[in-house]
């Protein structure tokens, strides 16, 4: 009986390790989506974030319209000196969207002419890869 109980308990354990695995690489996946989608933003290039950003947020925004929101909305704030990751949220609903596998994200950044800063970047689980569907900066 011991030995049914200890096989149990390995196997479960087992099977979350595969779980917690599974876990760590969407979130790892997420973090690099971010980071890399964010450094598109960093650089000006607004018209290859959108490219590049789900298919959610393409129906959402026009990219015309991107472009004018994020350039009215980042360029004022001059250069990124500093950004560190304040928070990291899993979803699997959000309000107004499809329920999915969500990543929100903010950050406490600084810039040259706005030296607080708080940035919200969501990101959607699509086909596998993680893809942009929000941004906010205050």
């Amino acid at each position: 009986m011991k030995r049914i109980i200890f096989s149990v308990f390995i196997l479960y354990a087992f099977s979350f390790s595969i779980a917690q695995t599974n876990d760590n690489a969407k979130d790892s996946s997420a973090i690099y989506s971010v980071n890399s989608w964010i450094k598109i933003i960093d650089e000006g290039n607004y018209e290859k974030s959108w490219d590049v950003s789900s298919e959610l947020f393409k129906r959402a925004v026009t990219k015309e319209q991107w472009v004018k929101t994020v350039s009215t909305s980042r360029e004022p704030f001059g250069k990124l000196l500093i950004r560190e990751i304040k928070t990291k949220k899993y979803n699997t609903q959000l309000p107004g969207v499809p329920d999915g596998e969500y990543y929100s994200f903010e950050f406490n950044s600084s810039f040259e002419k706005k030296k607080e800063s708080v940035e919200t970047i969501t990101a959607i689980l699509e086909n596998g890869e993680c893809k942009i569907i929000g941004y906010f900066i205050r």
